[in-house]
């Protein structure tokens, strides 16, 4: 059961402990998946545009294309980095969820749904995209006033005194990009967060990331760190424990007594359908010390097998990928958990306020939120 918050990097090490909730790697599941299929949609649609044929996509990546050092058209690039932005924001919708879960758990009730947790994102979640967008607009307009003095200076000698005369302004808005920059970061790391504990617009996200980017960012430096190297913890036993699961399962259902060999040519086939990537050889060792090398190793060549262990295959193939997804659900939801923990924290010595004031925490029974629900 949570205790009293600490309001100190304490509390996000328990953010593992919190993490590991049917709810919210299920909803980080939802989102991975959501996140993904549009990702792989207009990664295909931006490689297919670059002049790659379809078939040659999926021999090389499957399901998921991982183009590194690929070349994009610009018709191509732009469809490439419309779903990586796209499958960002779904990724923060999650993550908002996750973090509205969370948040109520923290405040006793145990008993938030699922789909009410969606539907607070759905509903709350349009400062996630309009927060960053107004920061990214705000640069754009200082960069577009930089091209114009850029354009005046061209002028014959007057244009020379413009520039002389414009410089040190030039400076303090080249500075001042630099600080939105910083800005939009702390926005995207804590915006969910912000969202999951009050009822916030756009306005109140933006003071709330760039009064802890002024105040509090030594903090929020510190516990961005605790927050990662709590997630990889994590995410290296989670990561051990299913890989010793599909071990065991390998084993049992590989013996002479089960399906011997005919197991194994499963598993090829499953492992064909896995994307190839040079991504992958820096995670090597990383995942070689985890033992689960062997389980996401792509088969290059299709085994030739009968139709009935094929359709065996790509079923442990969608297996396998729903492994891959929990495993990045529970990294995510660490992840989100950690934010939220951190985000409380900041709002306790930033502002003095205690979004989990214990005249607010308490236990909530399965039978009191049937009886809320039936009064909503």
């Amino acid at each position: 059961m949570w205790h009293k918050p600490t309001y100190t990097f304490k509390d996000i090490f328990r953010a593992m402990k919190l993490a590991f909730s049917v709810k919210k790697i299920w909803v980080g599941m939802l989102g991975f998946i959501v996140a993904t299929t549009f990702y792989s949609a207009f990664t295909y649609l931006g490689l297919i545009v670059s002049g790659t044929y379809f078939n040659e996509i999926w021999r090389v990546w499957h399901f998921i294309p991982l183009p590194v050092g690929e070349s994009f058209t610009t018709p191509g690039m732009a469809l490439f980095v419309f779903g990586i932005v796209g499958a960002t924001i779904i990724l923060l919708y999650t993550q908002l969820a996750i973090a509205k879960i969370t948040f109520e758990q923290l405040k006793g009730n145990e008993f938030y749904e699922i789909g009410k947790s969606l539907s607070y994102a759905l509903k709350k979640g349009s400062p996630i995209i309009f927060s960053p967008f107004t920061i990214l607009l705000i640069i754009a307009l200082f960069l577009a006033g930089g091209f114009i003095l850029g354009i005046l200076a061209r002028i014959p000698i007057l244009g020379k005194l413009i520039l002389i005369l414009f410089t040190p302004f030039s400076f303090f808005a080249s500075f001042f990009i630099i600080y939105m920059v910083l800005g939009l970061v702390v926005t995207l790391l804590f915006a969910p967060s912000i969202l999951a504990s009050q009822d916030a617009d756009t306005f109140d996200v933006l003071f709330e990331s760039f009064s802890t980017l002024n105040e509090q960012i030594h903090r929020a430096f510190f516990y961005e760190i605790m927050v990662f190297l709590t997630a990889g913890i994590g995410t290296s036993i989670f990561i051990w424990a299913t890989g010793r699961a599909v071990w065991i399962m390998e084993k049992v259902f590989g013996s002479q007594l089960a399906l011997g060999e005919k197991y194994y040519l499963i598993e090829k086939v499953a492992l064909y359908y896995f994307p190839q990537s040079p991504l992958f050889i820096r995670l090597e060792s990383w995942l070689s010390s985890l033992g689960v090398v062997s389980i996401i190793y792509n088969i290059p060549e299709m085994v030739h097998v009968s139709k009935e262990l094929y359709i065996t295959g790509v079923f442990f193939a969608i297996f396998l990928y729903l492994l891959l997804f929990m495993v990045l659900s529970y990294a995510y939801s660490i992840v989100s958990v950690g934010h939220l923990l951190s985000y409380l924290a900041i709002a306790k010595h930033k502002d003095n306020i205690e979004y989990l004031r214990d005249s607010d925490i308490k236990v909530i029974t399965h039978e009191s939120e049937n009886k809320k629900s039936g009064e909503d």
